[in-house]
């Protein structure tokens, strides 16, 4: 009989199977295992073999992962800037005043706590929401402002209690669990979510001029893989863990959500509501509210909405000339007479466009539903306007 090559092998004997225990969060933890030898008569010691090969792989991958993450999410903001498209609009002009400096720095700061510990509960304190605009005059806030005007003072106090409930959950889970990576691996990832959550916060900060806590969505990934890779381990128990999950979950929803619940806080539902019902196809409607109203009146109003909103002169004529065509009536919206403050912030070129544009048309215009929005306005045939091309005079 010929020699059989059996590789490398583990054919040491024998190999004893044993207990082996340890005291983990003070509580008893015990494991068998298969693979045991004596390592050292002073001081006595044994070894011990774990197999934990899938977990190092699963970590590399993480890792890997990560990495590919951060590039996708570089180039998501190289396209959307180069597109012009709804990131660009994010990201896009801002008041000189709070572009950059300490006071964008603070926005941005805000804008990322926002994205992971919501403080919308806070809307539902009048003092709150007068300090809101000032702190943020660049930003389109009268969605929230509504919403807070519209909330019980229960919301805020509930939302205050939640939060009290997540800091205390925190505090508790860092305490109990320490900061230490448990292997090369683990160390890896934590690496590369590091750089990547540095290299994207100096991105938002940076060229972010407007603080939004949108933008903030891919910056997400990165943190909480450093909060895995520095505080989760298998060998320990997952009980402040699911804790401080359970308390995130519950101020999300409470201090979060909990005050859009409901139509009576829906600003956009409340202004659509005349056009939505009494608009009919071959309708137009103008408005130069904010995008989300825009869509919303989109999604729901039977006739032709056009927004105005950051279109330069040639274009706010070529948009005047097709509500023009339509077989129907004309509306608008007091927003196309008077921008938003926030729309003459963000783009004041556009926004002077528009302002004299809305000067031009407004004398054909007649109020015919007065409202806390401005009201809604129809075109008049019988009118004539100043001018109707948009052009200035």
């Amino acid at each position: 009989m010929g020699k059989m090559k059996l590789g490398p092998q583990t054919l040491l004997f024998p190999m004893p199977a044993v207990l082996v225990g340890a005291q983990v969060d003070e509580k008893p933890n015990f494991m068998t295992a298969a693979w045991c030898a004596i390592a050292a008569f002073k001081p006595p010691a044994v070894a011990v073999a774990m197999r934990r090969g899938w977990r190092a792989a699963a970590n590399y991958v993480l890792a890997a992962g990560a990495l590919g993450l951060a590039l996708a999410a570089a180039g998501y903001h190289i396209a959307g800037r180069a597109a012009g498209g709804m990131l660009d609009y994010y990201m896009g002009g801002q008041a000189p005043e709070v572009a950059g400096g300490a006071a964008s720095a603070f926005g941005q700061i805000v804008a990322i706590i926002q994205s992971v510990v919501p403080g919308n509960f806070l809307l539902a304190f009048p003092s709150f929401r007068d300090r809101l605009s000032t702190w943020f005059p660049a930003r389109m806030i009268s969605e929230e402002v509504y919403a807070g005007e519209h909330a019980s003072l229960a919301v805020g106090m509930l939302g205050a209690a939640t939060l009290l409930l997540l800091g205390i959950t925190a505090v508790r889970f860092v305490a109990t669990r320490g900061a230490r990576p448990e292997n090369g691996a683990r160390r890896v990832a934590l690496i590369v979510a590091t750089v990547w959550f540095l290299v994207y916060a100096a991105i938002g900060v940076l060229f972010s001029r407007v603080p939004n806590a949108e933008i903030w969505i891919l910056g997400l990934p990165p943190a909480w893989l450093v909060i895995v890779c520095l505080f989760v381990s298998e060998t320990r128990t997952s009980g402040p863990l699911a804790a401080l999950v359970l308390a995130l979950f519950a101020h999300n929803l409470i201090g979060g959500l909990w005050i859009y619940y409901g139509s009576e806080g829906d600003r956009d539902r409340a202004k659509g509501e005349w056009l939505v019902e009494n608009s009919r196809p071959g309708d137009a409607i103008l408005t130069a509210d904010s995008r989300v109203f825009a869509r919303y009146m989109r999604y729901w109003a039977p006739g032709q909405v056009l927004d105005l909103q950051g279109l330069d002169e040639a274009e706010l004529a070529d948009a005047w000339d097709e509500a023009m065509a339509v077989p129907g009536s004309v509306f608008a919206t007091q927003d196309v007479f008077e921008p938003p403050a926030f729309y003459l912030v963000q783009m004041p070129e556009e926004g002077l466009a528009l302002a004299r544009f809305g000067g031009e048309v407004r004398g054909g215009f007649e109020e015919i539903v007065s409202n806390e929005f401005g009201g809604v306005w129809k075109w008049s045939a019988h009118a004539e306007p100043e001018s109707s091309s948009g052009d200035e005079k």
